[in-house]
């Protein structure tokens, strides 16, 4: 769970477009690449920094995104990553899943 339970979506949006931004050196305040895979072309993330992206919101946002979200392929672009730690912060995410 989120550390403040009552975190807004707008809140979660704005942090994770700061982190993404931070760590891919391009500008996610739109929603031009929001729907890119990180590691593609378009976005060029490394893929360390898709790594330090994980602890990043584990470290500000006290959310652990699931082992098996990430083996699924569900943590590759900022849609998908909003999407999970929504999921998270709303313990919606409670499947039979292992957690990182």
């Amino acid at each position: 769970m989120c550390k403040d339970s009552k975190i807004l979506k707008e809140d979660i949006e704005q942090l994770l477009q700061q982190i993404i931004s931070k760590r891919s050196g391009k500008d996610f305040s739109g929603p031009r690449l929001r729907d890119e895979k990180l590691l593609g072309p378009k976005v060029g993330m490394p893929a360390r920094e898709l790594l330090y992206v994980y602890f990043d919101i584990r470290q500000q946002m006290g959310i652990r995104i699931s082992e098996y979200d990430i083996i699924e392929g569900r943590f590759d672009t900022f849609n998908n990553i909003l999407d999970l730690i929504i999921k998270e912060a709303r313990g919606l995410n409670q499947s039979k899943r292992e957690r990182v």
